[in-house]
């Protein structure tokens, strides 16, 4: 969530609660779902990054208008 989220968080909420909430970059976010069939969600915004997922077992669901 490129708006709510901070790369410092776990990855693994979609709100901020404590330590918990979503990265903010795409980079992040992959790391976080890893290659053995983690999943991650794209939330509406503007990244300015790539996505490549070329080699990774890794589920990517995007939600509302997304651009790289």
């Amino acid at each position: 969530d490129c708006k709510n989220g901070a790369d410092r968080l776990t990855g693994r909420n979609a709100v901020v609660v404590g330590s918990d909430g979503p990265k903010k970059t795409i980079k992040a976010g992959l790391n976080e779902a890893g290659n053995d069939g983690g999943t991650m969600i794209i939330k509406s915004g503007v990244y300015g990054e790539s996505l490549n997922v070329s080699g990774r077992n890794v589920k990517i669901v995007i939600q509302g208008n997304v651009r790289l």
